[in-house]
């Protein structure tokens, strides 16, 4: 799920950095976009858990 969230962000950052170089902003845009992705990912799934149901 990380490796997924980090596409998007990846791939900005990398547009980003043709045109301005400073790693701690390219390490700053993947990571709170990575972390932004994931929490929009738990929000839309809330990752429910389905209960067993013995028959």
């Amino acid at each position: 799920m990380v490796l997924n969230a980090l596409g998007l962000p990846t791939i900005l950052a990398t547009f980003i950095g043709l045109f301005y170089f400073d790693i701690t902003l390219l390490l700053g845009i993947q990571s709170l976009g990575m972390v932004l992705i994931i929490a929009w990912t738990f929000l839309k799934t809330r990752f429910y858990k389905e209960e067993a149901q013995l028959v």
